[in-house]
Order: structure tokens, then sequence, then C-alpha cells
């Protein structure tokens, strides 16, 4: 479930958006290790809340921002693009030409 943190904090995913996700993209099925199943979006906010009820939450993140510290690793947030297909306008709406500009 820390891994799922990890994946949502450094995608900018909500609960439901992480939950999709991780049935999507096999890269976050494979830094997860193939579990046998994934976390839902209730199960995530409940795993959330209960660190953050307490502040342990922020020492968490400060242990693992720490050790990728120590290892050299640094680590930039990374953005998730849609990349459905659109159909434009047929043009059927243009506006009239009057000869005017």
């Amino acid at each position: 479930m820390i891994k799922t943190l990890f994946v949502q904090e450094f995608y900018g995913l909500t609960d439901e958006s992480t939950e999709r996700e991780l049935y999507d993209k096999t890269t976050f099925r494979h830094f997860l290790r193939y579990p046998d199943k994934m976390p839902d979006a209730r199960t995530i906010r409940l795993f959330k809340e209960r660190p953050s009820s307490s502040g342990m939450d922020r020492k968490l993140w400060d242990a693992i921002w720490k050790q990728f510290n120590d290892r050299g690793i640094r680590i930039e947030k990374g953005v998730i693009q849609d990349a459905s297909h659109m159909e434009s306008d047929d043009g059927k709406h243009e506006r009239k030409k009057t000869g005017k500009r």
C-alpha cells in the first residue's frame, strides 16, 4: 500500500484515478510486483487516513525521501496524459463569407 501511495503522490492522482491507473498501467502493476488484487479507491483512502490523522504520514514521507537522498536518487513528479483520439469539428458551422473583413 505504501507503493500505491507513492504512485499516487508522484503522478498527482486521486484515489479513483489511482485505482483505474493501477489496473490500466503495466508499469504500475510491475512496480507493485503484480499483486493478485489491486486496492480500490476506498481502500486507498482509508489507508491514507490512518497515518494522516496522527501526523505519521509526514514522518513516513520524510523517511522515504531520506532513503532516496542517502542513495543519491532524484525523483521528479510525473504526469499521465490521456492519448484519446477525438473527432474534430467537421466545419459545417463556419461563418458565412460576407466579403467584408
